[in-house]
């Protein structure tokens, strides 16, 4: 400010001594009364106009100021002011342009957060739903969205209750707001499909009282569903174990009382605890063989193999129990292929599928084992001529211990654990299998599998699917 008062007391000063000079020049020659008349007048105007001249340059660093600042509400905070470093605004231009450096880091650590906090809320597995205190949709991240089955554009600004379709989601809502406490509720929901939801229920403060709420949506679906199978899996061993112990414990205890005296007795009865205990040692080692395979522990030899050659190895396995049961037995290979393939594993499939054929293929029928090379692969199929599979129990084949006839597996002392472990087999080698069925008339599985074995280069190894009914969908059921 020293400045521009001594710019203008310098110009009013040079005004006086003007207005000083002229008027003893005009004092003789002009009456005293006009010279006040047109000396004073001209003497104000000379002043004003002197003292606008010196605050001129603070004028125009105030209009260039005002112009600057109309550009900070378009958030244009990285702009700054360009100043004369002598100016008499120098002091505030720099206080100013010190403060919008703050404002522009403030301002991009903000949306730096806002960035991340974006990111974590759209990349959460949880549903998020923040509502206000009249129940409307804030904000809503997409997997929300996706448990409530409609577009995230639709959500905002609507009411929960509009928005949700679930009655019970809608009334822990209700409830958490009105008693302002945390709540937690286990839900099953229909719509878009049905789920198990673990809602958590956090109200929002406010200082009018009732304010909004949080809700968090975990879909628990798939573990209910796990623990379902695990309680199905434990329920359906104990009583497959149960049934073989039974009936070893009531004829060791027959024998024991005295049946061991008759010779023959005591033969069928030892027959029988040994076959038992025999079937009880086979679906240990089935189930062992099984947990193995899902959790990629066992390590597959893949050799180049003749598929003809292993299916006759295989079938001359089976020759005298077909040939036992009345059964014919056919290998039906119209060339010879060879694909890459543990040897071992591969007999194992072929030999689990024949005797699933020959168990349930009543006497004077046929079992049928047919190659066909295709490109890309092999298909391998067991056609039988046996009593066929109820078009409700396909979905279901590959699940572990399920038995079309039960009665039936168990007197031919099957585990039920054979398809599942097929099932397995296969698709560790990377192939498919199919089951084709009607009723009365008999049963083809169709497996194919791959002429090479993709290298870890090729395609990722994908995770066997579970034998409980999980992988169903990856199979084909006619």
């Amino acid at each position: 400010m020293k400045r521009i008062a001594r710019r203008i007391f310098g110009g009013v000063m040079g005004v006086l001594a003007a207005a000083a000079v002229l008027t003893a020049w005009l004092y003789p020659k002009v009456s005293g009364w006009l010279l006040i008349l047109v000396g004073l007048p001209a003497l104000c105007a000379s002043v004003y106009g002197v003292i606008m001249w010196g605050l001129a340059p603070h004028q125009r660093t105030m209009n260039q100021l005002t112009a600057f600042l109309q550009h900070v509400p378009a958030q244009q905070f990285s702009r700054r002011f360009y100043h004369d470093p002598l100016n008499e605004m120098a002091p505030f231009v720099q206080a100013l342009n010190h403060l919008l450096d703050q404002v522009e880091i403030e301002r991009n650590l903000g949306e730096e957060y806002r960035q991340r906090f974006i990111s974590l809320l759209e990349n959460m597995a949880s549903g998020v739903l923040l509502l206000d205190a009249r129940g409307k949709i804030l904000l809503i991240n997409s997997m929300a969205a996706q448990l409530l089955g409609r577009p995230r554009e639709e959500l905002i600004g609507q009411t929960h209750l509009a928005a949700s379709h679930h009655y019970e989601l809608g009334e822990l809502i209700e409830q958490c707001r009105r008693s302002g406490q945390r709540l937690r509720q286990e839900l099953t929901v229909y719509y878009p499909q049905e789920r198990v939801l673990d809602v958590h229920l956090s109200p929002v403060p406010s200082r009018a009282g009732m304010g909004g709420v949080v809700v968090v949506m975990h879909d628990i679906t798939e573990i209910r569903r796990l623990e379902q199978l695990r309680r199905e899996f434990v329920t359906n061993v104990s009583h497959e174990l149960r049934t073989p112990l039974t009936a070893v414990k009531g004829f060791a205890e027959t024998l024991l009382d005295g049946a061991a005296e008759d010779p023959e007795t005591l033969r069928n009865f030892l027959t029988i605890i040994w076959r038992e205990s025999d079937r009880m040692h086979r679906m240990i080692g089935e189930l062992l063989d099984l947990s193995k395979i899902e959790s990629g522990q066992v390590k597959l030899d893949f050799q180049t193999i003749s598929v003809k050659e292993q299916a006759e190895d295989v079938l001359r396995l089976i020759r005298p129990t077909a040939h036992e049961r009345q059964l014919t037995v056919q290998l039906v290979a119209l060339q010879d292929c060879a694909i890459e393939a543990d040897p071992d594993r591969f007999r194992q499939i072929l030999l689990n599928l024949l005797t699933n054929a020959l168990t349930y293929t009543p006497p004077d029928g046929l079992v049928e084992l047919r190659i066909e090379c295709v490109d890309g692969g092999v298909w391998v199929r067991v056609r039988d001529t046996g009593i066929g599979i109820p078009k409700n129990d396909l979905p279901h084949l590959f699940e572990r211990f399920y038995r079309v006839n039960k009665d039936r597996s168990r007197e031919s002392g099957g585990t039920g654990l054979g398809l599942a472990i097929v099932k397995q087999l296969v698709e560790s080698h990377h192939g498919s299998i199919e089951v084709e069925s009607e009723l009365g008339k008999g049963s083809q599985f169709s497996v194919f599998l791959p002429r090479r074995q993709p290298t870890a280069g090729d395609a990722p190894s994908e995770p066997m699917s579970k034998t409980r009914g999980d992988g169903v969908e990856k199979t084909d059921l006619a």
